[in-house]
């Protein structure tokens, strides 16, 4: 469990059948600074795949479990058997439970945003080490079926992490990503 697989033309957020599925995605150049408390962080998606062709053996409700490398600088994700699965987890995870259909390909909107993943984010840059610009990644296991697209296959549509977050209190900012394996 837990090969990357890079290059692929989408990004499939499902697992079935006893062996399962772990998606990976590194995200790389996260702008936000030392010491900042997260203050909202989501995942943006885009469709790839509709769900009006999904077989009944994988579709119906979808389930998902967001967690986090816990690294203050995550390593790029190889092709070897285990990396995913192997990575150190935040003991921080995020439910996202009953994902809504994913009915027209290329949609971008609130069906296809995660709910609130600062737990996680900030549990990976509370991290001494971590400083501006370092790379994150994040896992989504589950079960039930959404394909969203990938960088490899459309870089403007590839997931996208949002991050809000405040320093000293007062200062609001804003840090966003795409992912790309």
């Amino acid at each position: 469990l837990g090969t990357a697989v890079p290059g692929g033309s989408s990004l499939g957020l499902w697992k079935w059948g006893v062996n399962g599925v772990l998606v990976g995605r590194g995200l790389q150049g996260m702008a936000n600074p030392p010491g900042a408390t997260i203050t909202n962080d989501y995942s943006q998606f885009t469709v790839d795949d509709d769900d009006a062709d999904t077989d009944a053996s994988v579709g119906g409700p979808t389930n998902l479990v967001f967690t986090g490398e816990l690294s203050p600088n995550a390593v790029v994700f190889t092709e070897t058997d285990g990396d995913l699965s192997s990575k150190l987890r935040t003991g921080a995870s995020v439910a996202w439970n009953n994902v809504p259909d994913w009915a027209t390909f290329g949609v971008s909107g609130l069906d296809q945003q995660t709910p609130d993943l600062s737990s996680v984010i900030q549990e990976i840059v509370n991290q001494g080490n971590w400083a501006s610009g370092n790379a994150l990644a994040i896992f989504v296991e589950g079960t039930g079926e959404r394909t969203a697209e990938s960088f490899e296959d459309i870089p403007a549509g590839a997931p996208r992490l949002i991050v809000d977050y405040s320093v000293g209190g007062s200062q609001i900012g804003r840090a966003a990503c795409r992912e790309r394996v």
